[in-house]
């Protein structure tokens, strides 16, 4: 292989890179926005709680650069307490054992 085509090559794969970072931020920043809009809506959340929401959120994202389990053991957790299962879609059915 030629140093032209190496070159082209590692180019190319440059700019898939960017345009997957690019689309990862927009689908995020999607899904911050249905959420804002939702918590907005349906719960009532002022500019203040939602820049607190996002805050928050942008948070979590920086604690899962550092940890790539953090969002693993956040929804292991989330399903202790809740019985909502984010990351397998689904409810947890509760225990018939619990009051």
């Amino acid at each position: 292989m030629s140093w032209a085509n190496k070159a082209h090559k590692r180019i190319e794969k440059q700019k898939a890179d960017e345009k997957y970072g690019k689309d990862l931020r927009n689908a995020l920043d999607l899904f911050f926005l249905i959420t804002a809009d939702y918590l907005h809506r349906y719960e009532g959340y002022s500019k203040k709680r939602l820049i607190r929401f996002i805050d928050f959120a942008i948070e979590q994202l920086h604690y899962a650069e550092e940890d790539s389990n953090y969002f693993l053991l956040m929804n292991e957790a989330l399903c202790d307490e809740t019985g909502v299962n984010v990351l397998k879609g689904f409810v947890r059915k509760e225990n018939k054992h619990r009051k």
